[in-house]
This record gives structure tokens, sequence and C-alpha cells, in this order.
């Protein structure tokens, strides 16, 4: 679970930063490019190669480095914190190859902490193409840590003891893995998006093959396939089949009557809510599940999806962060204030006079505390709606 999200000098946010403290679900308001350039910033590890050097080009959010910084301001660096609690993976086996090889007894004492990570940091700071400070912490007493100013220099230390220490060499890991593999804890799903692309069906040769996979697996497995089909019949009554279409697309057809029909591009609801699910039921417990836009659903199918992501949250210990302004999901949420106070936060998300502001916002049943942010609302939602949900 990512229960800590910096980012400074990046694209709106300038060099002071903004920290988001996360709960297991999270409704995050605003403008839609504002938040999602936000919430997307850890995607910048995709792009970070096993010699630091950062490609920004391999990822379709980013652009160059002067597009990244904000307001072109490169002689400051661009920094991204992350803080998991819970991360429970593995990380790359370069990583504890080098731990092994700088002290094999201490790291045999704690070989069990490397193998269920409970904390894990990750500090990078980025000037131009290159990461120029980089900092692993494991359960706050385990550290790894490089930097490069005129020479790269490196250490590892376990409890504030340097176990190896070089400098003008460069450690042996694979960081593009490395850092791949904090990435995958965050799974990132833009409905508008995969809706404005068109992907009637989910071709094995496009990007979306990786929720083409995740389909097959909660297919082909009994309980995820019978979760699928109750929450399809319950929020949208039809049943559903995945169907491979020669040479290598694989293809969703439903069924309300007696007949199969194919799915086409009117289906809207149906053709973006299938890689949603995908995204939700195919993560793993403990993984930050990112939904940008789930508005561009019919309300009955918001709110069920809602009601699933709830769920998960609850049952499944998985963290949702729902980037959206759906005054429907947002009655949802407040309407359940009382049962999920203690794991939830409301933020918003705008444009302030030095750049991107966040606050993090009060609510309960009756509504939310707006206070002297109210005219922000009227940058996203009308008059009535301000009053429905203004609990001041």
């Amino acid at each position: 679970m990512l229960t800590n999200l910096f980012v400074s000098n990046y694209v709106f946010v300038n060099d002071r930063g903004l920290e988001f403290e996360l709960g297991k679900i999270n409704v995050v308001l605003g403008f839609s490019s504002l938040k999602e350039t936000i919430f997307i910033a850890p995607c910048i590890l995709d792009g970070v190669m096993s010699n630091l050097i950062v490609r920004y080009s391999s990822q379709k959010f980013f652009g160059s480095f002067d597009e990244l910084v904000y307001n072109g301001t490169t002689s400051k660096p661009t920094v991204l914190y992350l803080r998991f609690k819970g991360f429970n993976r593995p990380l790359h086996e370069s990583f504890y190859s080098l731990f092994f090889s700088a002290s094999p007894i201490l790291f045999d004492r704690y070989s069990e902490e490397f193998k269920n990570i409970d904390i894990l940091e990750l500090y990078l700071e980025i000037m131009g193409d290159k990461v120029v400070s980089l900092r692993i912490s494991i359960n706050e007493h385990i550290t790894f840590n490089i930097t490069k100013h005129e020479t790269w220099s490196w250490k590892a230390e376990i409890n504030n003891k340097v176990i190896m220490e070089k400098t003008n060499v460069f450690p042996a890991v694979n960081f593009n893995a490395l850092l791949l593999g904090i990435r995958n804890s965050i799974r990132y799903f833009d409905i508008r998006s995969w809706l404005v692309e068109r992907y009637q069906s989910m071709s094995t040769d496009s990007q979306s093959s990786i929720v083409a996979r995740r389909l097959i697996d909660l297919f082909s497995d009994i309980d995820s396939a019978k979760r699928i089909g109750e929450f399809l019949k319950s929020s949208c009554g039809m049943n559903v089949r995945l169907r491979y279409i020669p040479p290598s697309s694989l293809g969703i057809e439903y069924r309300i009557s007696n007949s199969w029909k194919k799915t086409n591009f009117y289906d809207l609801d149906l053709i973006v809510l299938m890689p949603a699910l995908a995204t939700l039921l195919g993560s793993n417990r403990g993984d930050t599940i990112i939904l940008s836009e789930p508005s561009i659903l019919a309300p009955k199918i918001q709110k069920a999806l809602f009601e699933l992501a709830v769920n998960l949250a609850q049952n499944e210990d998985k963290q949702i962060i729902l980037l959206t302004n759906s005054p429907v999901i947002v009655q949802e949420f407040i309407s359940n204030a009382g049962n999920l106070k203690k794991i939830s936060k409301l933020w918003l998300v705008y444009h302030g006079e030095k750049g991107a502001q966040a606050k993090q916002l009060e609510f309960d049943e009756n509504g939310i505390y707006m206070r002297d942010l109210k005219e922000r609302f009227y940058q996203f939602w009308t008059k009535n709606i301000v009053e429905e949900f203004s609990a001041d």
C-alpha cells in the first residue's frame, strides 16, 4: 500500500513539492489533467535504465526533461518519493546479491526481512536524463544509497552501520528491473483513455496485451470468473465470455437473452468495464490500484464499481485511489463515511498562485467541509452540486 507520495519540480508542481498521505480508499477531486499528471509520476520508474539514465520517451505520458520539470527549472532536481506499507514482494535478485556479497553474515541475519518487506521507501532525484540520487530503505534500518556529483559514490548500511562503500564505481545492480518491481505494485488504469483509444479487442501486439492476459487469467480461474459473472449480472444484468479471434486477438462477447453478441464501440460501458475489472481483480494483495475517471460509466455501474473497490480494500488488503469528480461516487463515498472514515482520505488538487496545490478535506455523512476552498469546487462542479455536498 502506497502511504506517501511526494513530487517536486515536476510539471505543475514547484520545487516545494506536494505530498499525499494516503489511506486504503482515496478519492481525489480536481482538474483531470492535474490529478492524473501527479499520480502518474511513479511511471517515471518505468523509464529508468540500468545505468540510471532516464528515458522519458519510453512512456507516452512524458516528453523531454524540459517538458517534465516545473516551468523549465532545470537547475533544481525533480524529486520523487514513495513510501509503502505492507510491501511484501521480492525485489530484484541483483539487489540482494549486492548485500550478500558485502556481508554474508548480516545478510543471513536479516534474510527474512529482505524476503518479507513491510516498509519500503524509495527516493529519487533526477537532473536532465540522469538519476543523481537514489535511496532505498527497507523496514527503516536497511539502506542502499547511490549519488552522483562529479563521480559515482554508493554505500549499503544495516542499522546505520556501513557494510560496503565505494567511490567512482557503479554498483552491480539491475536498476530497471529493481525499480520496475517496485512500480509494478501500483496498477494504473485510465478508463477514459481506454475508451478514447477504442480498444474493442485486446490485441496481444498492443499495449493492452497486459490487460488481456489478466482477463485470460481471471476467466481461467473458477473463483475469479464467478466473481466477474456475479458483478456483471448484478450491475449490468448480463453474462460475458472471452472469445479468441484468430490470429492473435481476444474479444469479449455478452449475452442478455439467449444469444451471444459481439461487443462494438457503442457498448461503451462494457468496453471500459472489463479491463477495469481486470485491473481490480487481477491485482495482488497489498497492491495500489489507481482508477482514473470512472465517471464515464453509467451511474448504476459507477455505484457497483465503487462497492467492489470498497470490498477489495476492506477484505483483500488492496488500496484504491479514485481520480474522479463523479457526483455519483462522491455521494457513495460520503454516504459510507461512517464505515469508511478510518481507512479513507478525500483530497482536493487545484491550481494555486505558485503551481499545483493539494489539500486533504474533512468529510462525514453530512458532506464535505469545504471552508475557504469552496470557490475551487466551482471549477469542476455546478453550484447546486457544490451546495448539495457542502457540510459548511
